[in-house]
């Protein structure tokens, strides 16, 4: 029977795209580089290289035959290494013959023009595939997907139909696809972020604390914007799954490549060692000098990305690789709405850890949960803008990620099975933060918003829904950034 998909590329988020597939019932062609390559993984049912202890279903197929691997398949997804995605494109556009999806899922850029892979797709396959081309990004850690923890991704691709599709044939029960029609913001997303990893990698190394963290991490958004302003993308995409997103899961996940570079700089190790200990493509690393190149050519300034190439060219010491101190403005904005929604977030994050998801869902549950705030702080005359920066990101990043965190432990309690009532009893201050829930659910009633995560966990406190579905629910329904729906990229997906 002829497979639907074919994954170019046999490394860890191919391997585990291919296994995710499968498990929803694509067939799937897994295509690998050698004859060898193709009969040890067949065999072995398992990717011992880049995905080691996750078996392949029976549906996928591996094999290092491109006429084989292409034939008449619906979707191609690309998943090797940057410098390697135009090479691949010239081998395989000639067993192409039809008009399949044309995916890639690879966040970096082609070193020494710094081009996107969108645009390598297009220069390669020509002007009839424009509409049919398309880039899937999100906080994706391959091991969570490919174990089957709730994850979010992007799909973007200049045509809302084949977006909106894509979406729908990618979304599985654990894998939830949003369509988008800004593809160069949810490609650089997926390009900035490696800066804003290592950078918070050389914090941990230094054991600087997560304030030190969010503070680069509200940076990392700033030279978002103003390098995808220059190049037409919506600064919203940035605040969503591919940037925001996408960078707590790389800056707080211990399975993060681009953290462990950074962890490992800062323990005095040479970048070329460090390149050497990693299996995997170090993607980040030329994905950095090609984002400085861009931004030099368009005379944009980013001083973090800046700074973090200056180190991997080993011009730079390590020890002076960050800011040596942060300035933002106080967001009196926060204070007025942001206390009042936070411990929503950090509940849910809580109930997430303590269902044993990964970083993954705890990133999209937090982009979801700063949205919410944005959404009732422009009703209330606040600019959304002031939850993207540091106040907001502080409080709900260190609370959700810190074992210190009481409404963290609410939520862990929750998900082992504890009540609510029993809870208070433990910490009896906790009845004014779930107080302060019912008030952000009462405020946006009163207002006409609707704050999907704020109202999923008062329902939970109030046992009205089980704690899998609420969390699975807001995943499944995805961002929801604007009350105005066309001032946000993201288009409504027809799953």
């Amino acid at each position: 029977m002829k497979s639907n998909c074919a994954v170019i590329g046999d490394g860890a988020w191919g391997t585990a795209l291919s296994i995710t597939l499968a498990h929803k019932g694509e067939k799937v062609n897994l295509w690998v580089r050698t004859e060898k390559e193709a009969e040890e993984i067949s065999e072995r049912r398992e990717n011992v290289r880049f995905l080691p202890h996750f078996l392949l279903p029976p549906s996928v197929k591996v094999t290092h035959s491109l006429s084989e691997a292409l034939d008449e398949v619906e979707v191609v997804i690309f998943a090797v290494p940057a410098q390697r995605l135009r090479q691949n494109v010239k081998l395989t556009k000639g067993y192409i013959s039809h008009h399949p999806f044309i995916v890639s899922v690879i966040k970096g850029l082609e070193l020494p023009r710094a081009r996107r892979m969108s645009e390598i797709l297009l220069e390669e396959l020509g002007a009839d595939f424009e509409d049919n081309i398309s880039v899937l990004s999100g906080p994706t850690i391959a091991s969570e997907v490919a174990s089957g923890c709730p994850s979010v991704t992007m799909a973007a691709s200049r045509d809302q139909a084949t977006a909106s599709e894509l979406a729908r044939r990618l979304s599985s029960p654990q894998l939830f696809v949003f369509p988008c029609s800004d593809v160069v913001g949810v490609e650089l997303g997926g390009i900035i972020k490696h800066a804003v990893a290592i950078a918070c990698g050389i914090s941990d190394g230094f054991s600087l604390g997560n304030s030190t963290k969010v503070a680069l991490i509200t940076l990392g958004l700033q030279e978002m914007e103003k390098l995808g302003e220059r190049m037409g993308a919506d600064y919203q995409t940035f605040w969503g799954f591919s940037a925001l997103g996408d960078m707590i899961t790389t800056c707080f996940s211990n399975l993060s490549r681009n953290r462990y570079v950074g962890v490992e700089l800062a323990r005095g190790k040479s970048i070329r060692s460090i390149r050497r200990s990693i299996p995997h493509t170090a993607e980040g690393i030329t994905a950095i000098i090609g984002a400085q190149k861009l931004a030099c050519e368009l005379q944009v300034d980013l001083p973090l990305t800046s700074q973090i190439d200056e180190v991997l060219q080993g011009k730079l010491s390590v020890r002076h690789a960050l800011p040596s101190f942060f300035v933002f403005p106080p967001d009196d904005g926060w204070a007025k709405v942001g206390k009042i929604v936070e411990p929503a977030i950090t509940i849910a994050c809580g109930i997430s850890d303590g269902l044993g998801w990964g970083s993954n869902t705890k990133a999209a549950l937090i982009t979801l949960g700063l949205q919410d705030m944005a959404r009732l702080g422009e009703k209330m005359g606040v600019d959304h803008k002031t939850f993207f920066g540091f106040s907001a990101l502080s409080e709900v990043i260190t609370d959700c990620f810190s074992n210190l965190s009481h409404n963290r432990y609410v939520g862990v309690e929750l998900a082992q099975g504890k009540s609510i009532e029993h809870i208070q009893e433990l910490l009896p201050h906790i009845t004014q933060e779930i107080a302060a829930i019912t008030s952000a659910q009462r405020l946006a009633h009163t207002l006409k918003v609707d704050l999907p995560l704020t109202s999923q966990m008062l329902k939970v406190l109030e046992g009205k829904l089980s704690l899998r579905d609420a969390i699975l629910d807001l995943l499944r329904r995805g961002p929801n950034l604007s009350p105005h729906s066309a001032s946000c990229p993201a288009l409504q997906c027809k799953s």
